[in-house]
């Protein structure tokens, strides 16, 4: 999750050099446990996602959008909402996560996204898998597939459901 706070992520600004790409770092999927909708990812589909991400970035560059998608168009990437590009994804074992990088791009959505990040607001942006799977009886879930990894806006609350979360600023090369 991407908590944004006075135009600060861990203490540095946000910038505003519109020609460097703006990179973010966080959490992007925890497994082992109770999400916000009652769903668990075991680690066997975290690592799942983690090979089929990786098949999917050898082929093309994994695109994500902002907000959520209409449901005509759920499993399918629609160009006009693009914000960001999923740069790569990890396990992170210490906090049973998929961590992973996005840049955001230049598109109408992506200056949405960095329009967002500079302002005053206070704002709490996550990234949420998009795919198709099944939920069993327990809440958990099984046979799924990833499509990207989307952009959205959550309550200010869920900062305080996360430990020992982070994000990360990544410094402009």
């Amino acid at each position: 999750m991407f908590y944004m706070k006075n135009k600060k992520i861990n203490n540095k600004e946000i910038p505003k050099n519109k020609e460097k790409p703006l990179k973010l770092a966080g959490n992007f999927l925890y497994f082992d446990s109770k999400n916000l909708n009652g769903r668990i990812y075991k680690k066997e589909i975290a690592e799942e996602i983690l090979e089929q991400f990786n098949k999917m970035k050898k082929e093309s560059p994994v695109l994500g959008e902002l907000g959520y998608p209409e449901k005509n168009s759920f499993m399918e990437i629609d160009l006009s909402n693009v914000s960001h590009e999923v740069e790569e994804i990890h396990l992170d074992e210490k906090n049973k996560s998929i961590a992973g990088t996005i840049k955001i791009l230049d598109t109408p959505k992506g200056k949405i996204v960095k329009e967002l990040l500079q302002s005053d607001n206070q704002i709490s942006l996550y990234c949420r898998p998009r795919g198709t799977g099944n939920i069993n009886e327990n809440g958990e879930i099984e046979n799924f597939k990833i499509l990207s990894f989307d952009l959205v806006s959550g309550p200010n609350a869920f900062e305080n459901i996360v430990k020992e979360d982070y994000v990360k600023l990544i410094e402009n090369d």
